[in-house]
């Protein structure tokens, strides 16, 4: 049984061959994933090069506001749909 998660390494590596069409058919949450993998670290070398925790206290407020079900209700929708496309893809 597939996970909403399959295949966001293939939709990685697509987005950073240059096909992006090929990325999001594969796996959407390949996108943020990728962009993720380019902004986190370099945030992170940022904070520890000016000795600063703007990262933490940006992830401790992001936190928050996942916790309230106006946003974790939608963005759980989302992830079940991809999961479904995911299963009707084959993946």
């Amino acid at each position: 049984m597939p996970c909403p998660s399959c295949g966001i390494t293939r939709s990685i590596i697509q987005f950073y061959s240059g096909h992006f069409e090929v990325g999001l058919l594969i796996n959407p949450l390949g996108l943020l994933a990728a962009i993720m993998l380019v902004i986190v670290p370099l945030w992170i070398m940022y904070d520890v090069t000016r000795g600063a925790q703007s990262m933490a206290d940006y992830y401790k407020k992001t936190e928050l506001v996942l916790q309230k079900k106006k946003v974790y209700i939608p963005l759980i929708t989302l992830l079940i749909l991809n999961w479904y496309w995911n299963i009707e893809k084959g993946l």
